[in-house]
């Protein structure tokens, strides 16, 4: 799972409609929270913030790129996320766990 969270401090008072891109292109909403390909986005206004998540519950190859956050009146911030799958390997005749990244 990746969640991925943006803040959006706000002193004007007027809470900004939150917007996702990925790779520049804005993410199209399929329902009340959810995106496509179980990517799900959950967002709290307050009075002088807005928190935003994107949740990415089985994360694959396909979700990678770049993701955007912005909103009309403020100015947008990216991560770039890369996937990697930690694998364990278990050795029967010493009983030692290791462990590596490998890119997937």
């Amino acid at each position: 799972m990746v969640n991925l969270t943006c803040v959006i401090n706000h002193r004007s008072g007027v809470a900004p409609n939150v917007t996702w891109f990925l790779n520049d292109i804005p993410m199209v909403q399929t329902g009340a929270n959810g995106f496509q390909n179980g990517v799900f986005v959950e967002t709290e206004k307050f009075p002088i913030s807005t928190v935003s998540k994107l949740v990415i519950w089985s994360a694959s190859p396909k979700n990678e790129g770049k993701y955007t956050c912005g909103g009309t009146i403020v100015y947008p911030d990216s991560v770039v996320l890369r996937l990697t799958r930690k694998i364990r390997i278990f050795a029967k005749k010493t009983g030692e766990i290791y462990s590596f990244c490998m890119k997937m």
